[in-house]
């Protein structure tokens, strides 16, 4: 008896990761067609994978920076806006962290809610 089964072989010219990441955008589309699901597009895919690289952009940056990087910053970003978020030191820290988010590539604006800590506004 021959054994039937095949393997998950790629087509000639496409990598095998390339067809699993095909296989994968196939399981997230199935799994999110259900009712009450969010649809999942290459668009919104697409906008996601830039906010989570502009996120990290900033973070790094934030982290750093011998000014902005001494605060308790926490950074996300959704569609090109970045919100900054925590407790940082000083008015300059505020005012730093700010400047530095809006120079990353990519960023259309910067929505700072920073705080300063209690004492150090002087």
């Amino acid at each position: 008896m021959t054994d039937t089964r095949r393997e998950l072989v790629a087509p000639v010219g496409v990598s095998r990761v390339m067809c699993a990441w095909n296989w994968l955008m196939i399981l997230i589309v199935f799994l999110c067609a259900t009712p009450g699901c969010a649809t999942v597009t290459h668009e919104t895919l697409n906008q996601e994978i830039v906010d989570a690289a502009i996120t990290s952009a900033v973070k790094t940056k934030i982290l750093t920076d011998p000014v902005a990087g001494l605060g308790e910053i926490s950074v996300e970003s959704v569609k090109y806006r970045v919100y900054l978020t925590g407790v940082v030191p000083t008015i300059e820290d505020k005012r730093r962290a700010h400047e530095v988010a809006i120079e990353v590539p990519g960023v259309i604006s910067v929505v700072n809610d920073l705080h300063v800590r209690e004492g150090q506004n002087l």
